[in-house]
């Protein structure tokens, strides 16, 4: 292979395509940084910029931040979904430059987001196993793991930044306005922050991120356990 490289043949072209590729290597120095393209999904708030980028090369659209984060939330990490979305997106608001919250709402996580209101509501009364049935159904229905999870860390964070905002000395529902919450979901958003109490709603980030790594093979337990677990966790009594 390094004979190839530094003599290569005049009449064909060499493509490596690997897996991990060493800079330290002889060979990886034989081959300049122009030769070298580097396939690898973005990771957090970079898969978002990726998001708007991609909207507006691609389809000449804006795409503005917070429904930029919302659809990596409902699709997950992978590069390949998101650019079908943006797609249909692009479609869906025909002459309009932009993108916004609403129309990935609408488009992307309607139904998704509705059986996760649900579960919610069913978190607030502190009903777990109301809860766990709800979740059954998406399984049964097929529903990716990281796609639930998207769905639920929408909803979480916003019920974890009104905590904040509310330890601030704001009302909570102003907070939960100022989280981003839609006005005819505040008394809902409500119910479920009186029912965590503060101590679990300063514990939601991390629980989020344990499930996030959960599911992405740092839990030896199934990903429908991991999920279930969170539920348990949000929806039984203290």
């Amino acid at each position: 292979m390094e004979k190839y490289v530094a003599k290569p043949a005049a009449t064909g072209t060499l493509v490596l395509d690997v897996k991990s590729w060493v800079s330290s290597t002889r060979l990886a120095k034989m081959v300049s940084n122009d030769a070298t393209l580097v396939c690898k999904t973005p990771v957090g708030q970079r898969l978002g910029d990726w998001c708007v980028h991609h909207a507006q090369s691609r389809h000449g659209k804006t795409l503005n931040v917070p429904a930029a984060r919302m659809l990596v939330d409902l699709v997950g990490p992978n590069m390949g979904l998101l650019d079908q979305e943006l797609a249909k997106l692009a479609v869906y608001v025909g002459e309009a430059q932009r993108i916004n919250a609403d129309d990935v709402d609408k488009l992307v996580g309607h139904s998704r987001e509705e059986k996760t209101w649900e579960i919610f509501n069913a978190i607030g009364q502190g009903r777990p196993g109301e809860a766990l049935a709800i979740l059954a159904r998406l399984f049964d229905q097929g529903e990716d793991p990281m796609r639930i999870l998207g769905a639920f860390s929408w909803q979480l964070r916003q019920l974890a930044k009104a905590t904040r905002l509310s330890s601030q000395g704001q009302s909570l529902g102003a907070a939960l306005e100022q989280a981003g919450v839609s006005s005819f979901a505040v008394k809902g958003c409500e119910q479920q922050l009186r029912h965590l109490g503060r101590p679990r709603a300063n514990r939601l980030y991390d629980w989020l991120l344990e499930t996030d790594l959960g599911l992405k093979g740092g839990s030896q337990l199934p990903p429908r356990t991991v999920l279930e677990r969170l539920v348990v966790r949000l929806a039984r009594k203290t």
